[in-house]
């Protein structure tokens, strides 16, 4: 038996993450403690997860001295899961927490990114959904576009704003910025055949691809010339189009004639094997 915690904000409702990290733990350990403050360490002898690590609200519970030396005093492995690009980042800062989180004396963490995966010598964390996240499949008819739902306006994502102008050239493509809700949201991707997941700020998969798997719509997912090595399993999916440039996309597309996803990836699925590799399971 493992007396496991976790750090994860259950009243964030923008998208499903950080619910299905506690799910996907619960369903992993069948129990749970949710870890808000240095107190709530007490019900915790064995693992705490930290159910993204670079959450504003979630570094206010552990990344200070005396959360940190609670844990290296009582023996608790720390298991980091981290979201977002590290090394070479928009956001300098990032670079602040890695050095708060190796201040774990039993520290495990799985990262999204492959370049920070190659250089930190990490395994991948992928930000996939939890088999007890409850939403709807659409397996009727669907729209025939693409559609893309995310932010056009950051900085960071001058590169993006350039693709989706581009691709708009050749590909139907509706781009929402606003949705309220993420079950709306939800709802809205499973209306359409495809959903387009262009290259962000990081080498990763984001979460749109999971969850356009999961809603049965394909994913266009735009990749670099090396994170399929890393992501080996959605490699040998057949109902997504990898492409690295456009014209790849385009040529793709032409001789593509699935209308649903049947291929999914829940968080569980994931963190099984890693956890029983690292002997945490």
């Amino acid at each position: 038996m493992h007396d496991v915690g976790i750090i994860c904000d259950l009243n964030f409702t923008r998208h499903h993450l950080f619910k299905s990290y506690f799910n996907a733990i619960l369903n992993i350990y069948s129990d749970v403690t949710l870890v808000d403050n240095l107190h709530d360490l007490e019900e915790v002898d064995d693992i705490l997860f930290i159910g993204d690590d670079h959450y504003a609200p979630h570094k206010k519970v552990w990344m200070n001295q005396p959360f940190i030396d609670y844990c290296n005093e009582h023996h608790i492995h720390v298991v980091a899961l981290t979201n977002e690009r590290i090394l070479d980042s928009f956001f300098p800062w990032n670079k602040e927490i890695l050095e708060w989180l190796h201040k774990f004396k039993l520290l495990t963490h799985y990262v999204n990114d492959v370049d920070d995966a190659k250089k930190l010598g990490l395994k991948i964390n992928r930000t996939a959904m939890s088999r007890s996240i409850p939403f709807e499949r659409n397996d009727g008819a669907r729209i025939d576009k693409a559609v893309f739902v995310g932010n056009t306006k950051c900085k960071s994502y001058s590169e993006r704003v350039g693709i989706l102008k581009q691709v708009q050239k050749f590909l139907p493509l509706d781009i929402v910025s606003d949705i309220p809700s993420w079950s709306d949201y939800m709802n809205l991707i499973g209306c359409y055949r495809f959903v387009f997941s262009p290259i962000g700020n990081g080498n990763f998969f984001p979460m749109r691809f999971y969850e356009a798997l999961a809603v049965g719509s394909i994913p266009l997912h735009q990749v670099r010339h090396d994170t399929l090595d890393y992501y080996k399993i959605e490699k040998g999916f057949d109902d997504c189009i990898f492409f690295e440039t456009l014209d790849e996309l385009e040529a793709k597309l032409k001789n593509f004639t699935l209308w649903h996803s049947h291929n999914v990836i829940w968080m569980e699925d994931n963190l099984i094997p890693l956890l029983k590799e690292d002997k945490l399971l």
